[in-house]
């Protein structure tokens, strides 16, 4: 889960993460389209991933639930977009590992 992800939300909308991983944990940040950021924190277990992206603690602005491809390059999820899972309904969620930088 290492690195710099580019992910697509429900909404026309595009996502730089940047996770961490220590074992289980992961932990990172995010920039939206427009330079809005926040934080992402979740888990990553047998390619299950669980994430939940917030502006601020205790405030979630999405959340996913999927798993990532066995050769380590994409996710596929579910989630949602919002502080709550009515504001920004329910869809698929992917992500691409985005290539290193030189």
């Amino acid at each position: 889960m290492t690195g710099t992800w580019d992910i697509s939300l429900l909404r026309p909308a595009r996502v730089a993460a940047v996770p961490e991983q220590s074992g289980a944990i992961v932990t990172g940040t995010y920039v939206l389209d427009g330079g809005y950021s926040g934080s992402v924190q979740g888990t990553f277990v047998n390619r299950k991933v669980v994430l939940e992206a917030g502006s601020t603690p205790g405030s979630p602005l999405g959340a996913a639930r999927g798993f990532l491809a066995p050769d380590g390059t994409r996710i596929r999820a579910r989630g949602y977009v919002g502080t709550r899972r009515r504001d920004g309904g329910e869809g698929q969620w992917n992500g691409v590992r985005a290539a290193p930088q030189p």
